[in-house]
C-alpha cells in the first residue's frame, strides 16, 4: 500500500488492486503558501464555500419513477400534474442551471385528435413553444396511435431558475380525448396483449 501525505497528514491510499481512497478527514491550510485554510473537509461534506467546482461539472442529480398507470382527460391547453413525475431540487447557487430530462410512456385514443406534455416549473410550463398562435403550446405532441399501442416521448430542458430555494419540477399533461400514462388506450389485461410500461423525470444541477 502506498500512501500520500502533506505535511504529514494522510490525504490518499492506494494498493496495487483498488483506487485511490480520499482519508475521511484532511484538516488543510497550515504551511501551505498561497492557499485558503477550508478547515476540516470531511466525507460527503465538499460543500464549503472556497471549495470552486468547474463549469460543467453536476452537483447533484434528483429522479422519480413512475411505475403506475394514470389518466386525464383534461381539455386542450388544460396542463394537470402527471402524479409520481414530480421532484424537488434546491439548487446550491442562483446561477446555476437544472438540466430536466422527462421520459414518458403513452397511450391515447386513435380515434380523436391529440395529447399534449409539457415540463413545468412552480406550476408554470416551460420548454414549450413562445409563438404558437392558436395552436396549443407543449414540449410534445402525442399524435394518435392504434389502442393497442404506446408510445415514449422525451422532454428535455436546460432551465435557469435563479434560486437556491427549493423549487418543484412537474411534467403535465392534456387531451382533446384521453392521455394515458404506462399504458395503451385498450390496456387489454392479458398475457399477449398490451404492456404497462414506465416513466420518468430527472433534475441535475450543473455548474455554470
Amino acid at each position: 500500500m502506498s500512501t500520500l501525505k502533506l505535511n504529514g497528514k494522510d490525504l490518499a491510499s492506494q494498493t496495487s488492486s483498488a483506487e485511490p481512497v480520499i482519508a475521511s478527514t484532511v484538516t488543510g491550510g497550515a504551511g501551505l503558501s498561497g492557499s485558503t485554510s477550508l478547515g476540516t473537509v470531511t466525507v460527503g461534506n465538499l460543500s464549503h464555500a472556497d471549495i470552486v467546482y468547474p463549469a460543467g461539472h453536476v452537483l447533484q442529480v434528483i429522479n422519480a419513477g413512475k411505475d403506475d398507470w394514470f389518466s386525464t382527460g383534461s381539455s386542450v391547453g388544460s396542463f394537470v400534474d402527471i402524479t409520481g413525475l414530480s421532484i424537488t431540487i434546491t439548487p446550491k447557487s442562483s446561477s446555476n442551471r437544472i438540466l430536466l430530462i422527462a421520459s414518458v410512456s403513452c397511450g391515447h385514443n386513435a380515434d380523436n385528435g391529440h395529447s399534449y406534455l409539457a415540463l413545468a416549473r412552480g406550476g408554470t410550463l416551460i420548454g414549450i413553444h413562445g409563438s404558437a398562435s392558436s395552436r396549443t403550446s407543449a414540449g410534445a405532441v402525442v399524435n394518435s396511435t392504434a389502442t393497442g399501442e404506446q408510445a415514449t416521448y422525451t422532454l428535455m430542458f436546460y432551465d435557469s431558475p435563479a434560486t437556491t430555494s427549493a423549487t418543484t419540477y412537474t411534467v403535465k399533461g392534456c387531451s382533446s380525448d384521453t392521455l394515458y400514462i404506462n399504458s395503451s388506450h385498450r390496456d387489454n389485461d392479458g398475457a399477449n396483449f398490451d404492456g404497462r410500461t414506465y416513466s420518468s423525470l430527472t433534475a441535475m444541477e450543473v455548474v455554470v
